[in-house]
């Protein structure tokens, strides 16, 4: 009969769909199960990227502390940024106060023999883009007032591109 004809069909139809439907689902949730795999894969290459950036983080400012010389850090306009215990100890300023100050002002430079202010080495290596030293007889007068005779330098800190930004 018609109607069972028609049944028939219908049902051929709706377990065709059903099938496509089933394929679908499997489709996606494959595309789900790599989607997670992967998620989880580059959240543990982020994670261990972090943990050895974090690692040489940790040693640069190590050795930083270690050094039995001052160590001053700048950024591109000759701003402080970071100084070792040694350059806290000379210049009189703790990192946390210097920060962002110009290093002309954190680090003040005399001729010992005329008393008239030094120029400031990082801007003058900033400026010409190489290491540049001081001349003799050079003195840094700390913050509260001390005088300390020094030889010093300045070289330009570079990133991958090698454009520069900052200066230590």
């Amino acid at each position: 009969t018609i109607a069972a004809a028609v049944s028939l069909v219908t049902d051929e139809f709706a377990a065709q769909s059903m099938r496509e439907t089933e394929v679908r689902m499997l489709f996606h949730a494959i595309m789900l199960i790599v989607t997670l795999v992967l998620v989880v894969w580059s959240m543990t290459k982020v994670r261990q990227t972090a943990n050895s950036l974090f690692k040489q983080k940790e040693l640069a400012e190590v050795t930083l502390h270690s050094i039995g010389d001052a160590v001053i850090t700048t950024d591109g306009a000759a701003r402080v940024e970071y100084l070792n215990p040694v350059a806290e100890q000379l210049t009189g300023w703790k990192t946390q106060d210097a920060s962002g100050k110009l290093l002309a002002e954190v680090c003040v430079l005399i001729d010992g023999v005329t008393r008239t202010p030094e120029p400031n080495p990082v801007e003058r290596c900033l400026r010409e883009r190489r290491v540049v030293g001081l001349s003799s007889n050079v003195v840094l007068v700390a913050r509260d007032g001390k005088e300390y005779i020094i030889e010093d330098s300045a070289a330009p800190i570079r990133d991958r591109e090698d454009n520069i930004v900052g200066a230590v």
